[in-house]
């Protein structure tokens, strides 16, 4: 079966597993289970399994698609209940830039930009919403062409790259490095200091 699939689709659902796992562990931490219970209903959950067991075989991009909608749609309910059941925000952004920072022993720009890629979607490879710009030993910089978040929040993603950011900084500073997000262009650099 798995002839049928690529090193990207597997590296796709490596993602979508991620962020799954990114919002099991808020409601972990913030939530309760009539949280997780009202959020399966919604969104259903992501399948369980080894790829080549779970996805359709037929149909290999809708169904990837159709798990990257669904998991971006479920953090977006998550971070959206939980801020109206009177999370702070800024409680959230702490939150995630504590779980940046349990990723260490990165030593290069890149190893921070693999990382940051491997956990948070930018839709499918095909949508080239990212594009890596120059990286060396100091420095990386990457370009943000387009925000596919915005669609699923009712902010249009303004709380979601809050919080990204704040994983990204997160797992930056704990490598030795300082983060920065402007125009659309995510950069981090070696600290000096």
């Amino acid at each position: 079966m798995s002839a049928f699939l690529a090193p990207i689709h597997f590296n796709v659902f490596e993602k979508i597993k991620n962020q799954k796992q990114i919002v099991e562990n808020l409601i972990n931490d913030f939530g309760d289970d009539s949280l997780r219970e009202k959020l399966y209903k919604t969104y259903g959950e992501v399948p369980e399994g080894d790829l080549e067991d779970i996805i359709d075989l037929k149909n290999i991009h809708g169904w990837l698609q159709d798990e990257f909608i669904k998991t971006e749609k479920s953090l977006s309910f998550v971070v959206n209940e939980l801020l109206e059941n009177n999370i702070n925000i800024d409680d959230l952004k702490r939150w995630f830039k504590n779980q940046g920072e349990n990723f260490k022993g990165l030593n290069s720009p890149n190893e921070i930009f693999i990382t940051f890629s491997t956990f948070y979607m930018d839709g499918m490879p095909c949508d080239r919403a990212i594009t890596p710009i120059d990286f060396n030993e100091e420095e990386g910089s990457w370009q943000l062409n387009n925000d596919l978040h915005k669609s699923y929040w009712k902010d249009e993603g303004f709380i979601y790259n809050q919080l990204r950011n704040s994983w990204l900084e997160g797992l930056a500073n704990s490598n030795g490095y300082d983060f920065k997000f402007e125009n659309n262009i995510y950069e981090v650099k070696k600290c000096t200091v």
